[in-house]
């Protein structure tokens, strides 16, 4: 019994609950879409829920200064393997950003994300103590680099993500107002650059359709129409466990990863949907506290990472899903099928629950000279 405290004590309960709310979730929207679908993709999706807990007990188990020292090595190999699936990767709905092994699939922008929140975490604590101008710098050249390669692939609902994980932590390191004002101006100047020279037709078509869907109602309109119509049919209680007709009869294309909510309130309604959105704020809240409660720099910066990671992600995947964002692809985290954003968001949450287990370390130790 000790050995086992020693081992999982100080882990926040709460955190682990929410994320165990959303994987409940997660398998009934995968079960009931496999029914539409006619697949069997519970092994796989269970193979990268296994893989994902096994990391994050063993992230844990070890304490943030062990991670500290890993942030090179880490950030090296998400940099090679996000430059090898440019060269080596197979395209899929035109992103040239996966491997493919077998029935195995890894996608290499989420590692850079959890790279991403790590390589931030070691530099911006430099600019929260000393105010220093090159943290920033370096931090803003490290985020570039990964989005350079992410809209390269090109993923520009990735790439947004990886930026606005970079300006949620630069924030909290307390970068002036002028920094900010510079950096949202360079940010339009990027944004109207890349709309004109870099993003896709079809990536531009997203953006003019979400504005407007009667654009195009039967193409790309036609699934955000579709979505809406399934999250406003499923009423207060859902038609049901896999008798939503919407993804059942397969009007909600990817029910399964993009429209993973519009299942969910389709077939299970509103209050289960409540449920689910309230299991996100849980996830979101227990971070933030333990962001207060770190024992140090590095591991504040880690949970306000992980924090902004899953707030933003979630309102990204749920706003595609009832017309408040362009729908772009991104995973409602926990929830949507995809093994690599599974095993990316549990060693996420490992990483934090090694920051609980330090903060309750270090309140142990105070406690014990007082």
């Amino acid at each position: 019994m000790n050995y086992f405290r020693k081992i999982f004590g100080g882990l926040d309960l709460y955190l682990m609950g929410a994320v165990a709310v959303l994987l409940g979730f997660g398998v009934i929207a995968l079960v009931s879409s496999s029914v539409a679908r006619g697949t069997h993709d519970e092994l796989t999706q269970g193979a990268a829920i296994a893989i994902g807990l096994i990391l994050l007990i063993a992230l844990a188990i070890a304490h943030p200064k062990t991670v500290h020292r890993w942030r090179h090595p880490v950030a090296l190999a998400a940099f090679f393997v996000m430059v090898a699936v440019l060269i080596f990767g197979r395209t899929v709905k035109g992103t040239r950003g996966w491997f493919f092994l077998g029935p195995l699939s890894f996608q290499p922008v989420e590692l850079a994300k959890l790279a991403l929140i790590i390589i931030l975490a070691s530099i911006l604590p430099l600019h929260a103590r000393s105010r220093s101008l090159r943290a920033v710098l370096s931090a803003s050249f490290v985020t570039a680099v990964f989005v350079a390669l992410t809209l390269v692939q090109p993923d520009f609902g990735s790439a947004m993500i990886l930026i606005g994980l970079w300006c949620a932590m630069l924030l909290v390191s307390g970068v002036p107002r002028r920094y900010v004002l510079i950096l949202f101006i360079a940010a339009v100047a990027v944004g109207a650059l890349s709309w004109q020279f870099a993003f896709q037709d079809y990536q531009k078509e997203r953006v003019l359709v979400f504005l407007d869907p009667s654009r195009d109602p039967l193409g790309r309109g036609y699934n955000m129409t579709q979505a809406q119509i399934a999250v406003g049919s499923g009423g207060f209680w859902g038609a049901g466990f896999a008798s939503g007709t919407q993804s059942q009869l397969r009007f909600l294309p990817e029910s399964q990863t993009d429209f993973v909510f519009s299942l969910l309130a389709e077939e299970l309604g509103f209050v289960a949907v409540t449920v689910l959105i309230a299991a996100i704020v849980v996830v979101v809240w227990r971070l933030y506290r333990l962001a207060r409660a770190a024992p140090d720099d590095f591991s504040q910066f880690v949970a306000v990472g992980a924090a902004a990671l899953i707030s933003i992600e979630s309102f990204i995947a749920i706003g595609g899903n009832i017309g408040l964002v362009p729908m772009t692809g991104i995973t409602l985290p926990f929830v949507s099928a995809g093994g690599s954003s599974m095993v990316a968001h549990l060693a996420l949450i490992g990483l934090a629950q090694g920051v609980s287990r330090a903060a309750s370390r270090t309140a142990s130790l105070h406690e014990g000279r007082g």
